[in-house]
């Protein structure tokens, strides 16, 4: 029997959510609504949130697959989950994860790929136009490189046509190219993080981190936060009360469990209000917070 395809994928993976997660083993979770303002936080289950219906689906020899979904960021939500089981125990004790290089390298890379998962940095940077529009230029690509000289069986063309007016087709082949655009990776960004290392960070006032849809928290330092500015960092919270950084740290200046003042975490829960479309906290009202800042 033909395994059954996945539908619902994840961009912000379960392994992560469940350290967001309430005594009920739920998250608060409220996302961006028609009117423009977040919903009233309410609980739900990790499996229900931070998914779409086919958001890594491309096509396989003409059909539906779930082979990205299944081999290539299946293994990395497996890893990511393991890396957490290990290393949030530790960090509840003041303890600092011993990493390896590659074990390290193997984290930046997997930290990274969470920047090009969020929908709403796909919508901004990939697909402004949408996945619709992607779709109707690559039919019409084809058909504007056909020549009246070329020996193709008018059939073929006029199923062409058709399928370059069907909105289903257009975006089936709009969203294959999209999901094949984000594993594609930069060398210049490859070799960018070979200067970075992991470092770790742990909020001991009241403050929590809540669960942002875009995962990643880019910091400039007062300066751009691109990849050209030596002091650019990024923040991801892995619990509520701790965050794995990524910086440019050749000194090894902040190998210990770095201590976070309330203003860091309040900017970090902010920045991820303003560059996510959902939201998930372990806190109905740390979430209500951030939502509705005074």
């Amino acid at each position: 029997m033909a395994e059954k395809r996945s539908k619902r994928h994840h961009y912000i993976p379960q392994g992560l959510q469940k350290y967001f997660t309430d005594e009920n083993g739920q998250v608060w979770f409220s996302e961006l609504g028609h009117s423009g303002r977040f919903t009233e936080p309410e609980p739900r289950n990790t499996k229900s949130v931070f998914q779409e219906k086919d958001y890594y689906t491309v096509l396989q020899g003409g059909k539906l697959s779930d082979v990205v979904e299944r081999r290539h960021f299946g293994p990395i939500d497996d890893f990511l989950g393991i890396f957490l089981k290990e290393c949030i125990p530790l960090l509840s004790v003041g303890k600092v994860p011993r990493l390896e290089r590659g074990t390290e390298k193997d984290l930046i890379s997997v930290v990274f790929s969470m920047l090009k998962r969020n929908p709403n940095f796909v919508e901004r940077s990939i697909i402004p136009d949408g996945e619709e529009e992607i779709g109707r230029q690559y039919f019409q690509d084809i058909l504007d490189e056909i020549k009246p000289t070329d020996q193709i069986d008018p059939a073929e063309i006029e199923e062409l046509r058709k399928q370059a007016e069907d909105r289903y087709q257009l975006r089936k082949f709009g969203r294959d190219i999209r999901v094949r655009g984000q594993l594609e990776t930069s060398p210049r960004v490859d070799a960018e993080l070979e200067n970075f290392h992991v470092r770790f960070g742990s909020s001991k006032t009241k403050a929590s981190f809540i669960l942002p849809g875009c995962a990643l928290h880019r910091v400039g330092n007062r300066e751009k936060n691109g990849f050209r500015n030596p002091k650019m960092e990024v923040w991801m919270p892995i619990s509520p009360k701790h965050v794995l950084i990524l910086l440019r740290d050749p000194q090894r200046n902040f190998v210990g469990v770095n201590e976070i003042q309330y203003e860091k975490v309040r900017e970090v829960n902010l920045f991820g209000m303003r560059n996510s479309s959902q939201l998930a906290s372990h806190s109905k009202s740390l979430l209500q917070s951030v939502i509705n800042p005074r």
